[in-house]
């Protein structure tokens, strides 16, 4: 667990967390967390560290991750930062360094809303939810007999266009894409693949060759290929259907 300050802005004046309040809220955390099915190696202890918001977050959070795997002799799979505010930029920033650097879950948090005790319990709850998915795991299945009796895949696909008035650009920006589709037995469980492509274009050109990474993952996962595939559009008539499904 990492904290990048023990003070933020809060209607006017400053909140200050200390030691003992910290210890105090990490395990009110782990109890919510556990509450909630999200519990931690009971072999590994919850740690928590100060850091300097203005510091290289990259040098910091290396720093942590040596001292979670020198105490609990085992790399962590899940770091909790507490923003002193929701600045975009540090989030932007520590996401990307644990994503793409260590490769390691993270969850970011907000100071007042972590140590404020009216609503904590609920945030914690909302959190846990998150951090339950980004370890692997599922918050719900469908109960549905379709899906009981065969396991069938479900892809859903949008596309991102650019303003009207970038549209008059030389050359325009490009449309963005995703898939989206589940890789488990259940439909609980999704992975997603974006790409990039001519401005304006709906139909995804480079969808045959998405669609078989998405394949890939689901027989990695459950084994087989899929008995249906299920797949979600929008912004098309029923005329456009043979462009997008080949």
């Amino acid at each position: 667990m990492g904290f990048c300050s023990r003070q933020c802005p809060e209607r006017g004046h400053t909140m200050r967390v200390d030691e003992r309040g910290i210890d105090t809220f990490t395990k009110t955390c782990g109890q919510q967390f556990s509450s909630y099915g999200v519990a931690s190696n009971p072999r590994c202890s919850c740690q928590w560290a100060m850091a300097n918001p203005q510091g290289d977050f990259q040098r910091q959070i290396h720093e942590l991750i040596s001292k979670l795997q020198t105490s609990n002799a085992v790399r962590p799979n899940l770091l909790i930062f507490i923003l002193p505010n929701a600045a975009v930029k540090s989030y932007c920033t520590l996401k990307k360094i644990c994503d793409t650097t260590f490769g390691i879950a993270s969850q970011c948090m907000v100071l007042e809303k972590c140590f404020n005790l009216k609503g904590q319990l609920q945030y914690l709850g909302n959190i846990a939810l998150k951090v339950n998915v980004k370890l692997g795991r599922s918050n719900t299945v469908i109960e549905d007999p379709f899906l009981i009796k065969q396991p069938a895949k479900i892809m859903g696909y949008d596309a991102s266009h650019s303003s009207p008035s970038q549209g008059r650009m030389n050359p325009p920006p490009p449309t963005f894409t995703a898939i989206s589709a589940s890789y488990d037995r259940r439909c609980a469980k999704y992975s997603s693949v974006t790409s990039c492509q001519d401005a304006g274009q709906e139909v995804i050109q480079d969808f045959g060759a998405i669609a078989e990474e998405l394949l890939k993952r689901f027989q990695e996962q459950a084994k087989r290929d899929p008995a249906a595939i299920i797949y979600f559009r929008d912004g098309l008539s029923e005329t456009e259907f043979d462009k997008v499904v080949p």
